[in-house]
């Protein structure tokens, strides 16, 4: 839906039906057998170019006592967050869009945040596809205006057709 110069007073319905991103966070790890160096490219890889570089490393213990270095990435704003979910879903494929449209309500939490979970060895080459072990983790938290869980998935979902 959107609003024609006609129509002005679409203008605050359209905003309330529809969200924006406003902050992202992508997590991965890099087990002692991967070259962590990898696993910062393949996070580099699903982002903008002019997205924010910084990734920040934690190197923990795993549960067999081997060493596991956590990656991280965060954005916070309205305008790097939408521009990394519109290359996020520009670059995704068909068919992992309809999955996470008909799918949403087990991808959007109740506060509003969109879960992905992004194929790491994929990503290395600059494609996205969805895969759940071993992944590239990407949260994107949306900005919603109506409290229910329902609508907060219904919002997001209207985001993505915005962007379909």
């Amino acid at each position: 839906l959107t609003p024609k110069e006609d129509q002005p007073e679409l203008l605050p319905f359209v905003r309330m039906t529809q969200s924006r991103a406003k902050s992202v966070r992508i997590t991965s790890i890099a087990h002692a057998t991967e070259d962590a160096e990898k696993v910062v490219q393949a996070i580099l890889s699903i982002c903008p170019e002019d997205f924010p570089r910084v990734i920040q490393t934690e190197r923990v213990k795993g549960h067999y006592g081997n060493e596991i270095i956590i990656c991280h990435l965060r954005a916070v704003g309205r305008s790097a967050s939408e521009r990394f979910f519109e290359n996020l879903w520009r670059k995704m494929s068909s068919q992992d869009k309809s999955r996470i449209y008909d799918q949403a309500q087990e991808h959007v939490d109740g506060s509003g945040t969109l879960h992905l979970r992004i194929d790491k060895q994929v990503a290395l080459k600059g494609k996205i596809r969805l895969q759940d072990n071993e992944p590239v983790k990407v949260e994107i938290m949306f900005k919603t205006l109506d409290k229910s869980e329902e609508s907060r998935v219904e919002m997001v979902k209207r985001r993505m057709e915005a962007l379909s």
